[in-house]
């Protein structure tokens, strides 16, 4: 059964200034690829780490929170909803954008998910107290 067909008739209903929005954008991240001459992979992951904290500190929560990692998780599946959808509405899906769209993924989580680990084992990194050297001065 080709998975295509029933996705490529839902797309091809909705309006087209959808599939605009997803040229403009993949158009903006090429452009943005070439000015820093950065790979597509090495900006996903700046991004979704530079993403995490400014959601962190305009949140005012710290980065051993889970809301700015998953708003970055958020951020990073529109993204990728816009790529698949520019991609459906032209039929070039395929293994390949599958596989894209998997490391895109992994490489803007990667960074986040570290820094969120990091600051929930260590939460001196994070600026807060250790609960060992509260009860410490507490005697």
């Amino acid at each position: 059964m080709d998975i295509r067909s029933p996705i490529m008739t839902l797309v091809a209903q909705a309006d087209p200034w959808i599939v605009g929005i997803a040229a403009e954008w993949i158009g903006w991240k090429m452009w943005l690829s070439d000015w820093t001459a950065l790979s597509h992979p090495v900006l996903h992951a700046y991004l979704g780490l530079l993403a995490q904290i400014l959601f962190a500190a305009v949140a005012r929560r710290g980065l051993a929170s889970v809301w700015p990692w998953l708003l970055v998780l958020l951020l990073e599946c529109g993204n990728e909803l816009l790529d698949w959808s520019r991609a459906l509405a032209y039929g070039t899906t395929g293994k390949a954008l599958a596989v894209e769209t998997a490391w895109d993924i992994a490489f803007t989580m990667a960074l986040p998910t570290a820094l969120l680990i990091l600051a929930r084992c260590f939460p001196r990194l994070n600026g807060e107290a250790s609960p060992l050297a509260a009860t410490a001065t507490d005697v």
